[in-house]
């Protein structure tokens, strides 16, 4: 465990520095292991939308959602990829997901400001 914990340090840390492809290939193999927790996925799906790698970033928050459903930041990310990528709807979907099961301040400002807009 103590390795993993090191590896994902690791990847933080070449995150930090911009080295996204080298925490890319770190965090694509811890999220391979049994190991793998849903942050890890959430810094992996992070990673690949700042590489501007839209559909393996919305599969990843796909897969944070699953892991942790009452994640904020999770759905929240995976709305944003969604919404980026077109697809509204689905983004949409997310939120209301979320919000049948938490309350959300982030989403109800995302709202308003939405509501405002039209």
């Amino acid at each position: 465990m103590t390795d993993t914990i090191h590896k994902f340090d690791e990847a933080l840390r070449l995150r930090d520095q911009g080295n996204l492809g080298g925490a890319h290939d770190i965090l694509s193999q811890l999220c391979k292991s049994d190991a793998a927790t849903a942050a890890m996925f959430a810094v992996l799906g992070d990673v690949l939308w700042e590489m501007d790698c839209l559909s393996d970033a919305i599969h990843t928050f796909y897969r944070v959602t699953e892991m942790s459903p009452r994640s904020e930041v999770a759905s929240l990310a995976l709305f944003h990829s969604l919404f980026q990528a077109g697809r509204q709807d689905e983004a949409f979907g997310e939120m209301r997901r979320f919000l049948s099961i938490a309350d959300s301040t982030e989403y109800e400002t995302l709202l308003s400001d939405i509501q405002r807009a039209e």
